[in-house]
């Protein structure tokens, strides 16, 4: 998986700004990503514009992931009706996860 990952962060990397044409400073950038399976640990492109100042991360992106997500969907999904199910207090560690 970690191999793939890698693969697609290098298809998706770009090298201009699709707002203003400028050159993009890209820099790789460590993250983790928890799946039912296991936790991934991956490296990847965060483009910056320095001419308009836009931050993106294609791998991210193409991933469906939102800023700062470290779960995928499905794990936050079922995280979100099992504590819809439970009492407050047990289900408070989960949602303080992935809120």
């Amino acid at each position: 998986m970690q191999w793939k990952l890698q693969q697609w962060n290098t298809e998706l990397r770009q090298e201009t700004c699709s707002e203003c044409g400028a050159k993009l400073e890209n820099r790789l950038r460590s993250t983790q990503l928890s799946t039912w399976v296991a936790d991934i640990d991956y490296a990847r492109y965060r483009s910056n514009c320095t001419n308009c100042e836009r931050v993106e991360y294609p791998l991210d992106e193409a991933l469906g992931l939102q800023p700062r997500q470290q779960y995928s969907s499905s794990v936050q999904e079922l995280s979100a009706l099992c504590g819809a199910s439970w009492k407050y207090d047990e289900c408070e560690y989960v949602m303080k996860k992935i809120g």
